[in-house]
């Protein structure tokens, strides 16, 4: 008997110890308020059953294992329910993925799991449209086919329609000044500038080509080729003329100078003279006083 007991008393302590450490295993459990939170949310956790120990550590872990919220809780935290803010942005740590909830109290441990679903991103900002009918001039008729196009301050192209049959076309663009550019066979090439805050409809008018009018646009252009020469030329010949008036004057001012200096010329040769004569007078009186 002595022999049994002895062999039989370490699987007795190992039965109690095990039974033990279930007992403390599954003496509390976490209860989540639900299973899926998003941004913004707030997690609500509540323990059933009772800690086995007066503060106890609590950690969510994110679907990569790492802690994003540690701390402590006591045994009334515990009892009131407990709550976890989530960011209304991914910051933190906090994205998206399935998530763990643990409490370690000694060697007591309980989880719950989680999911936070991404966020969703924002929709694209709403462009303006601009509504372009474009129909013949005089007649009104819509003009199918003509090409439209729109493009911003910077000359950048934000969008190119064609006409349909009813002379229609929908642009897309941004907020400000845009140009509207017409092309269509056979008619000249029209342009307009929107100034576009929200959704706007114009109309254009493109002007049919014929031999006629494009005679008489040849010969305007021509007309105002000559008049802006003709104007050249005056301009040219008014400065020709400022020139020669200044011309004339340097030589008037070149002519005085040139007497000026005849003069001066003179005036040096007569001092020479006097010059000349007064050595003599001197060299005269000289030879009287000393022989």
């Amino acid at each position: 008997m002595r022999h049994i007991g002895t062999r039989t008393l370490p699987l007795y302590v190992l039965a109690l110890a095990l039974f033990s450490a279930a007992a403390i295993a599954a003496s509390f459990t976490i209860v989540l308020d639900k299973s899926v939170y998003e941004y913004g949310d707030t997690v609500k956790i509540r323990v059933n059953g009772t800690l086995p120990c007066d503060i106890a550590t609590l950690r969510v872990l994110s679907p990569i294992g790492e802690p994003v919220k540690v701390m402590l809780v006591t045994a009334d935290d515990a009892a009131k329910g407990i709550s976890i803010p989530i960011p209304s942005i991914p910051t933190g740590g906090w994205v998206a993925g399935n998530y763990r909830v643990e409490i370690v109290c000694g060697a007591a441990s309980a989880s719950a799991t989680f999911t936070l679903k991404s966020k969703p991103l924002p929709p694209p900002p709403k462009l303006p449209t601009v509504y372009v009918t474009v129909v013949e001039k005089g007649t009104g008729l819509p003009v199918p086919k003509a090409v439209v196009v729109a493009y911003d301050s910077k000359g950048n192209v934000l969008d190119v329609e064609e006409t349909g049959k009813d002379g229609k076309a929908t642009l897309t663009v941004r907020e400000g000044t845009v140009k509207i550019l017409v092309r269509a066979a056979g008619y000249y090439v029209a342009e307009a500038n929107v100034d576009v805050g929200s959704s706007v409809s114009i109309n254009i008018e493109l002007e049919r080509i014929t031999k006629d009018t494009e005679l008489e646009k040849r010969v305007s252009q021509l007309e105002a080729k000559v008049d802006l020469l003709s104007r050249t030329i005056n301009d040219i010949s008014a400065r020709v003329d400022i020139l020669a008036a200044k011309l004339s004057a340097l030589q008037g001012e070149l002519k005085n100078m040139v007497s000026k200096l005849a003069d001066m010329e003179n005036l040096l040769k007569d001092l020479e003279c006097r010059v000349k004569a007064l050595e003599e007078a001197v060299k005269d009186i000289i030879r009287k006083l000393w022989g």
